[in-house]
């Protein structure tokens, strides 16, 4: 006798697969088609944005934290309160995209009439928890269309499979904030994404 259980009996089975789910503390039992269903609606649509909105910017403004820049309208934008993100504190806001090889974070803390110099060392200490390596010389820049002062290097990070990341950090000073603006890519995609950092940059 063949233990071969038809494709037709596989379709079946899955059909009536359910998975409980927490829905805001109320637990359901739904079935898997159904979220495998929304599942797809909900990454079709962010690929669909991702194409729809490319080449296109989008403003975004931190009354808060002041500070203001543009970012490509197809990114996904986060923006986080005093508490940080992901164990950092000083995260303030992130922009990217599961369809997008590059990555942006906005770091900022309070300092009163800090130099480039005493924000660099803050920054530094960011660099060194991500264990960076391959560290650039610090290169002083102007940037933005106020011609602002800043301090730009770059850095590698390991991650997994001997891949490596490629970071920009700039930094830059108000008259009570520190800022460190991290952009990240796949160091083999790192030359390709030059324009749309730079872009930024040249925006703020």
């Amino acid at each position: 006798m063949s233990n071969n259980i038809p494709w037709k009996d596989y379709a079946l089975k899955f059909w009536r697969q359910r998975a409980l789910i927490d829905l805001f503390g109320i637990r359901l039992n739904v079935p898997v088609p159904i979220i495998v269903a929304i599942l797809s609606v909900i990454i079709g649509g962010s690929l669909i944005r991702y194409w729809l909105y490319q080449g296109q910017w989008s403003p975004f403004v931190s009354e808060q934290y002041g500070y203001a820049l543009e970012y490509p309208a197809n990114f996904d934008m986060y923006v986080y309160g005093d508490g940080g993100y992901k164990g950092s504190i000083y995260i303030r806001s992130r922009f990217g995209s599961i369809w997008a090889p590059l990555d942006v974070i906005v770091y900022e803390k309070p300092m009163d009439k800090p130099d480039l110099e005493q924000v660099s060392v803050w920054g530094e200490e960011i660099i060194n928890r991500h264990r960076g390596y391959n560290r650039s010389t610090l290169e002083e820049v102007e940037i933005g269309q106020g011609n602002y002062p800043a301090l730009v290097r770059t850095y590698t990070k390991k991650i997994y499979f001997g891949r490596n990341l490629k970071i920009k950090v700039v930094y830059l000073a108000t008259a009570k904030r520190a800022f460190a603006l991290n952009f990240t890519v796949y160091e083999w995609n790192y030359s390709d994404q030059l324009v749309v950092i730079e872009h930024m940059l040249e925006l703020l």
